[in-house]
């Protein structure tokens, strides 16, 4: 009968935390993929916005949230503010005093957040623990898995005789 040599545990455990680390800067590597924006904005103010739109230099007002895209009639540049949580748009833009007149040729559009990203902003904070802590549990019982198979490797050893050189029959 054969027993398989035991492995290095030293060796084991930092190939599974070099693994465990690389899968980390995976998955960040493609949230911040994912997260990035296409095109880069101005920031600019609320305020800025309704002198714009007094100005008639808007062409565009994207509404997702509390954050605006303002889209301009010059080369279609883009520029992002937030607007107040309680507030309308319409109705912070008339508190800066805009036009009534002026703000009809704007084109506002009211995007929804997407369902996917809603559930995901979520649960992912209280799932995130969950998911570690199951990851930790598993490498432990790998580890104890093969503790278990290396404690009858005594049997591998050849016993010697201590003291004088003696042969004993």
């Amino acid at each position: 009968m054969k027993f398989k040599k035991p492995k290095n545990l030293s060796k084991n455990l930092s190939k599974n935390l070099l693994w465990a680390f690389l899968a980390f800067l995976l998955i960040s590597a493609l949230l911040s993929f994912f997260s990035m924006p296409s095109e880069k904005s101005e920031p600019i103010t609320l305020s800025q916005v309704a002198q714009q739109v007094n100005e008639d230099k808007v062409k565009e007002i994207v509404v997702e949230g509390n954050d605006l895209t303002i889209i301009l009639k010059e080369a279609d540049k883009k520029e992002k503010t937030r607007k107040e949580n309680e507030a309308s748009l319409t109705e912070s833009l008339k508190n800066y005093g805009v036009d009534s007149e002026k703000l009809r040729n704007v084109s506002i559009t009211i995007k929804e957040p997407s369902g996917a990203m809603f559930w995901l902003g979520t649960l992912l904070p209280f799932l995130l623990p969950f998911v570690f802590i199951g990851i930790l549990i598993w490498f432990m019982l790998r580890q104890a898995q093969r503790g278990s198979m290396q404690a009858f490797s005594f049997i591998k050893t050849k016993a010697k005789m201590a003291g004088s050189g003696e042969k004993v029959t």
